[in-house]
């Protein structure tokens, strides 16, 4: 797993609110039109970390959010873990 140190050094597309906010990424996948990651921020205004995973698309004038999904809890992020590790034993 690739690791970051704060301050990130990729230049990940999010919003000015976070973008100064990010303290760890991973890149999931990114192509030359899509890019997915995940990315642990501190909130700026609660000083709270939380988990968001992002998919964006590249279009004529740069990156844009397509989806974005955020966990500010650790039971959130244990739950979604087992069901997708449920789920991953029927794509095999």
């Amino acid at each position: 797993m690739e690791q970051s140190s704060f301050p990130v050094q990729y230049d990940y597309p999010v919003s000015d609110y976070y973008r100064n906010h990010i303290l760890n990424a991973y890149n999931l996948a990114k192509t030359d039109k899509w890019w997915a990651a995940v990315l642990l921020i501190r909130d700026p205004k609660t000083s709270r970390p939380f988990i968001a995973l992002y998919q964006w698309q590249r279009n004529e004038t740069g990156w844009k959010t397509q989806k974005r999904f955020t966990f500010k809890r650790a039971t959130e992020v244990k739950r979604v873990s087992q069901v997708m590790q449920e789920f991953m034993r029927e794509l095999d």
